[in-house]
């Protein structure tokens, strides 16, 4: 595992901003994992990277490259996770409609897809 801070699209991360876990070890599996965050830090980003040679430094050189291509995908990472709790609870709501109130369906399913949007 990588966990890498970024601060900002075109501020690329110094090399110490970069921590590597080995998640296997008997220490990180008992105790987890302690990192502090830098004072500049605007996101962090968590990689699962297999142990390979040069797996570390290829993703510290790649992030450091273009930070701004991983600014934009955590960017919409989570806009994709908060659209698919908006859907999430719109088909929560489809279905207690449709348990308690069939005939109502129609209706409240259109308000609930305009509400979503």
């Amino acid at each position: 595992m990588v966990i890498a801070f970024l601060r900002g699209a075109t501020n690329p991360p110094p090399d110490s901003w970069f921590t590597r876990v080995e998640t296997w070890s008997k220490t990180v599996h008992e105790e987890g994992v302690f990192v502090n965050v830098p004072d500049e830090a605007e996101e962090a980003l968590v990689f699962l990277a297999p142990e390979t040679g040069g797996a570390f430094s290829t993703l510290r050189t790649a992030v450091r490259g273009k930070p701004g291509a991983f600014v934009r995908a955590a960017q919409d990472l989570v806009q994709a996770s908060l659209d698919r709790a908006r859907l999430e609870k719109y088909l929560e709501a489809v279905r207690e409609i449709s348990s308690s109130d069939p005939e109502q369906l129609k209706t409240r399913t259109t308000l609930l897809a305009r509400s979503a949007a």
